[in-house]
């Protein structure tokens, strides 16, 4: 069977986005960086359809904004794979909106404690990072005037 994306080899890996273009799941959401759309789409390939052009724009917002902050971490250059794994990201029939949406996000970056991610440097990056756990970080998109 013939997919839309070259280097996809069932229908579990692409999408159609809003934009109408098909995507790999395994694309950075942001160029250059290691969140892939795989991390930020449901688990169940059906709800794909649910995304709309606002919740695509705001997921690759959150995506750079990750990418930026990542970027400044010590061993960002050697990285030979993705160092995160993400927990939670867009969730389209979530109650509450900021997961509808797309702007937030439950990752952890391998190698990494919660205590050693600069949280204090997430406003500069237009992100409030909330630690959840030792390795669970909690980022969502910070929309005041400094961060846009």
């Amino acid at each position: 069977m013939t997919y839309h994306c070259p280097a996809s080899f069932g229908p579990n890996e692409e999408f159609l986005a809003p934009t109408g273009e098909w995507l790999s799941v395994f694309r950075a959401i942001a160029y250059d960086s290691w969140l892939l759309w795989r991390h930020a789409l449901p688990d169940n390939p059906n709800h794909w359809p649910l995304l709309d052009a606002g919740t695509f724009e705001t997921i690759g917002r959150l995506g750079q904004r990750i990418h930026n902050l990542h970027q400044t971490l010590p061993d960002y250059r050697r990285l030979n794979d993705t160092p995160f794994t993400v927990s939670r990201w867009w969730d389209p029939l979530d109650d509450q909106e900021d997961w509808q949406l797309g702007g937030r996000c439950l990752l952890k970056i391998n190698g990494y404690e919660s205590r050693h991610i600069p949280i204090e440097a997430g406003g500069r990056f237009g992100l409030t990072i909330t630690p959840i756990s030792a390795h669970w970080l909690e980022f969502a998109l910070r929309e005041d005037p400094v961060a846009a």
